[in-house]
């Protein structure tokens, strides 16, 4: 009963909070700009898109039965995104994944104790962002393998983020490859902006 309570309150608040937004075609004047720097840290901290060159971590675990054999690893991530409109923004990604065999004789894929599972993506990428801070899009490219047991796959990943701040964000995203087989991954992360 508490918990419904609870989750009423927060319903109500969020609606009354997003009604009383300002939208820009409610005011000739309107500077999004402006109403950014007077609007609650908490709900909408960065903007809208990180435009230009970013950098960031994840961690990263499988979520098939590759986990048997890799059970985490990490990526290093890179992006140029260049902002077209306001709330969105197109450019390319790259970046390095490593994901550690674990000392047993189980093999997934191309992977094993003697083969760590590692790759190079090229893509492209777009991101959409809403005004509460709220980002989300994806990567469309290839991976380039790093070992000889597999010379890389088809490379989509899911991107949802959330700005804290005008240089930081938050992310979460699925990382799939595939080829032969399917890499299926689910990192967590944090970007951050070099324009800023």
């Amino acid at each position: 009963m508490k918990r419904t309570i609870f989750n009423a309150i927060l319903l109500l608040f969020i609606v009354f909070n997003i009604n009383a937004q300002p939208l820009a075609f409610d005011n000739a004047t309107f500077s999004f700009d402006e109403w950014k720097t007077r609007a609650v840290p908490g709900i909408f901290g960065g903007t809208n898109v990180q435009d230009g060159i970013n950098v960031g971590l994840s961690l990263s675990t499988p979520v098939n039965s590759a986990n048997k054999v890799v059970p985490f690893g990490f990526m290093l991530d890179a992006n140029y995104l260049h902002q077209t409109r306001r709330i969105m923004a197109f450019g390319f990604a790259t970046g390095y994944g490593s994901y550690f065999g674990e000392d047993n004789n189980d093999h997934w894929g191309p992977i094993n104790k003697e083969a760590e599972f590692r790759y190079i993506p090229v893509a492209g990428a777009v991101r959409y962002a809403l005004e509460n801070g709220i980002v989300f899009g994806g990567d469309l490219g290839y991976a380039f393998g790093l070992h000889s047991n597999w010379d890389g796959g088809l490379y989509i990943r899911p991107i949802f983020g959330f700005n804290i701040s005008e240089i930081t964000q938050l992310n979460v995203s699925y990382t799939s490859i595939s080829k032969s087989w399917t890499w299926s991954a689910v990192n967590i992360g944090c970007t951050f902006n070099l324009n800023k």
